[in-house]
């Protein structure tokens, strides 16, 4: 099973290769807690993303600052897997890019 990491590292690069921008919103003692890890940034849609390994969620804190980001207007979703990263990164661009609506957890 891959790690958080490998999966992050995985996901940005396919993402990448899709024409997504990322950045990862690293932890510190200055940081906000509960932020998701990665920001996704493509033709003006932003989507901001927790990642898992298979079998773990987020914690309250995450699952919190997520609706939060909803409350605003932004996509915030999580995800276990960089397949699962891409799919649901494409159904919300496309969602979000056309007005149609698109099968994905979102």
């Amino acid at each position: 099973m891959k790690s958080e990491r490998g999966i992050i590292t995985t996901a940005r690069r396919r993402a990448k290769n899709k024409g997504w921008w990322s950045c990862k919103n690293h932890g510190s003692a200055a940081s906000m807690a509960g932020l998701p890890d990665v920001t996704f940034v493509k033709d003006g849609v932003t989507v901001w993303i927790e990642f898992k390994v298979p079998g773990k969620r987020p914690t309250i804190k995450q699952f919190a600052t997520m609706a939060r980001l909803k409350e605003y207007g932004a996509f915030a979703i999580w995800v276990d897997g960089a397949d699962e990263c891409l799919d649901a990164l494409e159904a919300i661009h496309e969602m979000a890019t056309t007005g149609e609506t698109v099968s994905a957890k979102v």
